[in-house]
């Protein structure tokens, strides 16, 4: 089963199934809303009448933000539990899309991609990937607590024995280098998991965990380096939105860095449906 194939063949169901990236999309920005608008309020109460408010256009303005702290500090805790409503909420939602995703890239073809499809494959998952996810939460604090530690010991040796800045630097990047692949290793295992419950309709959630583990032992190169592979595509697309972004600042570019996020927005999306979509024709292929 070729790496490629699946690439290619995973854009092809992202592309079949582009209504998940508006569903997706539309509750992102749901949420961004949410999180936003109290300090939306507060910033458009105090400079809406203000030239200071053309200051904040361009950029942060430190000296307002320490009067805003002393001026609103009563009302941060408030704020405070406003923002984690949300950031719960969205954890919650990222557990029940995956499910919908899965399930309308799993189904029939020719089946057409709705919101009720979408939703009801959500809640049928939901119960299931939240087991999925308190089961990663002891693999995730092995491999990055303990097996990371341990290799981090040797950068940080290295590191303070190094003779020149260029030691230290290369040592340092290495190190997050390697956290980063270690991070991507748990994070494919657990999609596979995922869309091994999905494809077998099972509910069993740690005996897929061991299942799947072996499977991708057998297969880890391929599977890995297409994991990577959008990775890495989906990091050089963000460079380029964050590239942009930095020449759309202030007066009338301001509105256009408010779309052009929007859009980046709605592209990371594409992205989360082309990974799973990717992963799922490869797990398919090399079980049928």
């Amino acid at each position: 089963m070729g790496m490629m194939k699946s690439f290619k063949q995973g854009a092809g169901i992202a592309a079949r199934r582009s209504r998940l990236v508006l569903y997706l999309w539309l509750a992102n920005l749901v949420f961004a809303v949410l999180v936003v608008a109290p300090f939306a309020f507060l910033v458009g109460g105090d400079f809406s009448r203000s030239l200071l408010g053309d200051r904040l256009a361009k950029g942060v303005d430190f000296i307002w933000l320490g009067d805003a702290i002393l001026k609103y500090q009563d009302a941060l805790a408030c704020l405070s539990g406003w923002i984690l409503i949300p950031v719960v909420l969205y954890f919650l939602w990222s557990i029940f899309s995956s499910g919908g995703i899965l399930g309308r890239i799993t189904s029939k073809q020719d089946e057409r991609t709705t919101l009720a499809g979408f939703l009801s494959d959500g809640c049928r998952y939901f119960f299931r990937f939240f087991r999925v996810f308190l089961l990663s939460i002891p693999v995730y604090l092995l491999v990055l607590g303990l097996v990371y530690r341990l290799i981090g010991t040797l950068f940080d040796s290295w590191s303070k024995n190094a003779r020149t800045e260029w030691g230290a630097f290369w040592a340092s990047n290495l190190k997050l280098l390697i956290f980063l692949l270690l991070f991507s290793l748990v994070r494919m295992l657990f999609d596979y998991v995922k869309i091994r419950l999905v494809v077998e309709q099972s509910r069993k959630a740690f005996r897929a965990t061991v299942l799947t583990f072996g499977f991708l032992v057998r297969r880890l190169a391929r599977a890995w380096g297409l994991y990577l592979l959008i990775g890495v595509l989906s990091l050089a697309v963000s460079f380029l939105f964050l590239g942009v972004s930095r020449l759309l600042a202030g007066g009338f570019g301001a509105i256009l860095l408010i779309v052009w996020e929007q859009i980046y927005m709605a592209v990371r999306q594409g992205f989360k449906v082309w990974f799973l979509s990717s992963e799922y024709h490869f797990y398919w292929d090399s079980v049928r």
